[in-house]
């Protein structure tokens, strides 16, 4: 008999924490509102002015190319605008949809890159198109028989 009762204290001790728990929980959620913050880079598609494309570092005329590469376009467009591999649309939060962008598309039988080369390379280039500060690139293409994985480096 004993025993039974302090098992039965014991459960009913379990059960009662254990929706305290969840009590406070539940009551946590309720009261915190998120909000999503301000992104940092705000838009600017209503500028008068952009950074001209030849003023930007790194960017190359087309009289610059290499290895027979070809410009195939470059557009000011609209963060939201934006479509990498696959018409796929990327949300970054920290850059406002209105923010104006530099989107140059290049094709070169051959890019080196510091793993190798890739052939048939399509390259796609992002700048901020007021402040001139890189986004990066995408690179698609056939990677070349010099090409050495970056993951064992």
């Amino acid at each position: 008999m004993g025993r039974k009762l302090i098992l039965l204290i014991c459960v009913l001790s379990l059960i009662f924490c254990a929706g305290a728990a969840v009590a406070s929980i539940d009551e946590a959620s309720n009261q915190e509102n998120y909000e999503l913050a301000e992104p940092i880079l705000k838009g600017n598609s209503d500028a008068k002015e952009f950074l001209p494309l030849n003023k930007i570092k790194g960017s190359k005329k087309q009289d610059e190319l290499l290895n027979g590469a070809m410009r195939i376009s470059e557009e000011l467009l609209p963060w939201k605008n934006v479509n990498h591999s696959g018409d796929i649309k990327v949300h970054d939060l920290t850059i406002h949809p209105e923010r104006m962008i530099w989107v140059v598309k290049t094709k070169s039988p051959i890019y080196l890159t510091k793993y190798g080369s890739v052939t048939d390379a399509k390259v796609t280039q992002l700048w901020d198109a007021e402040t001139g500060e890189n986004y990066g690139y995408e690179l698609i293409g056939k990677q070349g028989t010099d090409w050495s994985s970056p993951i064992g480096k």
